[in-house]
């Protein structure tokens, strides 16, 4: 999660920004967010309704989304979204979209692509037969601490694969904003 005050959307709490890869239909992942406001919890697990300031749900029929993180630019304007996009027809990128106030609550627009892997995951851990693999470690989204319009957000490609164990994955560093 990533923590910083929304003045627009809830008066100026310390809202946080949460993703989660969750399972989505037709057997594709999708990448759920919401924005909550820790203030109104009452405890670790005990978070009511109203701490739900927005949510969203990000998801296509036929590729998988997975690997978000999000976070807001210092003004409460905008909140990014960069996650990872692939399926079997289409190399795995890296991919990024906006919740803007001119959004409805929990809505986005303006997906970009960013980077798009060099070829196929094969690497040592991909399942004999079966075409499961592990994916790059990390995705990363924070709010500029200096410039109130820009989110740095981090995440992962695969520049190159011999198929037989040696991936060759790269971080993709970018602002948004």
């Amino acid at each position: 999660a990533t923590a910083h005050v929304d003045p627009m959307r809830c008066s100026g709490c310390e809202a946080s920004w949460i993703t989660h890869t969750v399972d989505g239909p037709g057997g594709v992942s999708q990448i759920q967010w919401e924005e909550l406001n820790p203030a109104a919890c009452t405890g670790t697990l005990n978070c009511p309704a109203s701490a739900l300031v927005q949510d969203g749900l990000l998801s296509h029929p036929s590729r998988f989304y997975f690997n978000g993180r999000m976070a807001p630019d210092g003004n409460g304007y905008e909140a990014v979204l960069n996650f990872n996009s692939g399926s079997a027809t289409q190399l795995t990128q890296i991919r990024a979209i906006s919740n803007t106030l001119a959004d409805p609550a929990g809505g986005t627009h303006g997906q970009n692509l960013l980077a798009t892997s060099a070829g196929p995951d094969l690497d040592f851990s991909c399942a004999q037969g079966g075409g499961l693999c592990l994916w790059g470690a990390y995705a990363g989204a924070e709010t500029d601490p200096t410039n109130n319009v820009t989110v740095w957000n981090t995440n992962m490609y695969l520049a190159t694969s011999d198929g037989v164990g040696s991936a060759q994955w790269k971080t993709r560093n970018f602002a948004t904003g």
